[in-house]
Formats: structure tokens, C-alpha cells, sequence
């Protein structure tokens, strides 16, 4: 099982006492100065910004569930484990420990509700690194790819009566894609993808589009990639 898992990390999510700092970590996170310590809701000072971070915005799911962990090599594996959004990672627990998966190693991971996740780099080339993508439709020829991420976003601007802790937090960010052999597209609205699709508005496409209402959102985008994909 050492195989694909990296070293040991924090649990963010969890408690700890004040005091405890055998139980810190630091995270390399947008800011090389931002140390993190575990706990549900914590902060660390810096010359500028306390950072709080909040579990439900850190992880796709905070709770530990069942992931179905598909190794490069085909070995597949059944683990408790969830997806932290902060820096793309996928933590797992075993003998009562939690550690990274090295994401270099695995093919795909499948969570409880069925949903598949792939790592990969930015389809458009624009984000640095490694992501973890859902996989939301997978056709002959196209995939539509979702990166559930997050940014730090600073705090509002103090007036000078105002003399609370300044505190950056995580903002939740959606990105999704529509990827063609080896070029990708970042999708923001359902005419982004009727563009890409070539589909002009008296098309068989866009008025299946319309009879069923649908809107900017991956859900009505993969409605569409279907009916296509049936044609």
C-alpha cells in the first residue's frame, strides 16, 4: 500500500489544543509565508494577513469517505480518503494515519457517489501544476473536465475605527473544461460550448437546448455533450 502514498499529513479538519504543536504542518500554499496549523478553524499571523481556513471550503468533503483508488499499473484498492482542494491533493487514511497519495501514481480515483477524478495539468495551459479533475462526460472524441479549487481572497478594507484581526479566506472556485484530443477550452457559459461544438442557433443542438432550457451550468452542459454525442 506504500506504494503510491507520500508522506504523512494534517488532518485540517480535526481539533487540537492551543498548545499542541507537535500536530502543526506547514502547507505550501499561495503564500510561501502562510504557515498553517491544524484545527477546524484556525489562524497564523504574517507580516500582513492571518489566514483561516475553513474545512468545508478546504476539502470537497470534509468527512473521510470510501474512494476507489486506481494505481497507473491497474491494481485497484478500496481506502478511506477525501480531496483537499487547497493544493490538489488526495489524502487517505491507513493504520489509523493519514498520508498524501502521490498523484504521479494513480490513474483515477472513484468516490461514493460514483463521481471519477483524474489528475492532470491545466487544459489550457494557464494554471501552473498538477489538478484533480472530475470527469464529468467522457465521449469518442471529448471530455468535459471540472477542477473544484479554492483562491485566498483578502479581507475588506478596514476603516481606521475598525481595529479587528485582518484574516484571509478561502474562496471556492469552479473551473470547467471541454477538452478535444490535446487541446482544452475553459467553459463559462453554455454559448462557449455551442461555439466550440460548432453549433449555430437553428442547429438540431441548440434547439434541444432551448426545448429543455438549459443554462450555464455542468449539468446542462453534459446534457448537451449527450445528445450530440447520440446523434
Amino acid at each position: 500500500m506504500t506504494a503510491f502514498a507520500q508522506n504523512q499529513t494534517t488532518d485540517l479538519s480535526s481539533q487540537t489544543e492551543p498548545n499542541d504543536k507537535t500536530r502543526q504542518a506547514m502547507f505550501n500554499l499561495q503564500d510561501p509565508s502562510a504557515a498553517l496549523t491544524a484545527g477546524g478553524a484556525f489562524y497564523v499571523s504574517n507580516p500582513t494577513f492571518a489566514y483561516e481556513i475553513d474545512p468545508k471550503k478546504a476539502y470537497l468533503n470534509p468527512t473521510f469517505q470510501p474512494l476507489s483508488i486506481v494505481l497507473l499499473n491497474g491494481q485497484e484498492y478500496e481506502l478511506p480518503g477525501r480531496i483537499r482542494l487547497i493544493d490538489q491533493k488526495v489524502e487517505v487514511q491507513m493504520d489509523d494515519k493519514v498520508y498524501d497519495l502521490d498523484n504521479q501514481k494513480v490513474q483515477a480515483i472513484i468516490d461514493a457517489q460514483g463521481r471519477v477524478f483524474v489528475s492532470g495539468f491545466d487544459p489550457t495551459g494557464r494554471i501552473k501544476g498538477t489538478h484533480l479533475y472530475e470527469v464529468a462526460f467522457a465521449g469518442a472524441d471529448r471530455r468535459l473536465l471540472v477542477n473544484h479549487s479554492t483562491v485566498w481572497e483578502d479581507p475588506p478594507q478596514q476603516n481606521m475605527f475598525d481595529t479587528s484581526e485582518q484574516r484571509k479566506t478561502l474562496k471556492s472556485v469552479t473551473r470547467t473544461y471541454l477538452v478535444v484530443g490535446s487541446n482544452g477550452l475553459e467553459i463559462n457559459r453554455l454559448s462557449d460550448l455551442a461555439d466550440v461544438l460548432g453549433l449555430s442557433k437553428r442547429s438540431e443542438g441548440m434547439q434541444f437546448a432551448k426545448r429543455n432550457r438549459l443554462r450555464n451550468e455542468t449539468a446542462d452542459y453534459v446534457d448537451l455533450l449527450q445528445f450530440i454525442e447520440a446523434r
